[in-house]
């Protein structure tokens, strides 16, 4: 059996997200008091109950024998005993009528040494959880009710950061934020999770990712605008601009392609940008093969930093009409 998770945004797609609402709850967006946890580098796990039973799965499968998990072995005995607690209370919530047909999931990271790249832990008696959310069929519980619960349980939750603004949450310094599981000197990002207001119609959860540029370096080397593949760098990479990026969506627009400002549009973008580069930049001749794959791979990337700049763009407006407004009343 096969699911996923509901949609969660991450910060290179708040932009194509803001561009869908009418202008006049952007205030309301960024004022919206949200709560801020550490992003654990790890992988999702999910326990939980349902019409069929007990399960135990990761992000797009589940397990009706525990020991289906893929990774049930390196668990610590630790985990285990979580795993038996969280299906203990969930099966005594299921006696009372109200919950009785009803689905609930108890969703975690699971880390530890040797799970991901990148990160390691004081701890070696296998694999852990730090859990973040519960859903009871399609509806999360609020994360006040949620906390309770895990520590009731006697669960470890995500590190917590602190309640504030989103437009606060946006502007934390998190380049120096000391992970407060891992034994690193930095953080993966944070996750916000802001209250959901009534005008809220989208299909994503309102759940942001903010990764740091430190986790990218660690994980991948040193971070550059321009890195050789294979000791090769194309000649055209100077001709992907923003103009370019720009008129390759125009272009996509004209044809009635749906251009959603979120990383789903690498599926156009980086085919147009390099068609427009060869008909304005070489005379209409295809690219050399390494360059297309060059360019392919680069494109992505910067993309990523359109969109980011996109949204820097977006709250600096915002700010602007907002002193044009007091000085207006002045």
């Amino acid at each position: 059996m096969s699911t996923t998770y509901n949609d969660i945004m991450n910060k290179h797609n708040l932009s194509g997200m803001l561009l869908k609402i009418d202008s006049k709850y952007y205030e309301e967006f960024y004022n919206l008091r949200a709560d801020v946890t550490e992003k654990i580098h790890g992988e999702n796990i999910r326990c939980g109950v349902d019409n069929k039973g007990s399960f135990i799965g990761q992000r797009k499968t589940l397990c009706r024998d525990f020991t289906d998990h893929s990774n049930w072995n390196k668990l610590s005995v630790r985990t285990k005993d979580e795993l038996g607690r969280i299906h203990i209370y969930i099966t005594n919530k299921k006696r009372d009528a109200k919950f009785a047909q009803k689905n609930i999931t108890f969703f975690g990271e699971l880390h530890g040494q040797g799970m991901q790249k990148g990160f390691t832990y004081p701890f070696s008696d296998g694999l852990r959880v730090r859990w973040f959310d519960i859903k009871v069929n399609d509806r999360y519980e609020l994360f006040v009710d949620k906390q309770e619960i895990f520590r009731d349980l006697g669960l470890e939750s995500v590190p917590y950061i602190g309640r504030m603004t989103i437009r606060e949450s946006l502007d934390l310094d998190i380049e120096n934020m000391k992970s407060q599981v891992a034994e690193q000197n930095f953080i993966e990002g944070v996750v916000i999770t802001p209250e959901v207001p009534d005008w809220w119609r989208f299909h994503s959860r309102l759940i942001i990712k903010h990764k740091t540029k430190k986790f990218a370096e660690a994980k991948q080397g040193k971070s550059k605008s321009v890195k050789p593949i294979n000791n090769f760098v194309s000649e055209y990479v100077d001709f992907v601009t923003e103009a370019r990026i720009d008129h390759a969506i125009q272009a996509l627009k004209e044809r009635k392609i749906e251009i959603l400002y979120e990383l789903r549009d690498l599926q156009y973008i980086p085919k147009e940008v390099i068609a427009d580069i060869e008909k304005e930049e070489n005379d209409g001749h295809p690219l050399p093969k390494e360059d297309k794959k060059y360019l392919g791979s680069y494109i992505p990337r910067y993309y990523k930093k359109y969109l980011d700049d996109m949204l820097v763009n977006l709250q600096q407006e915002l700010l602007n009409i907002k002193k044009e407004a007091i000085s207006a009343k002045k």
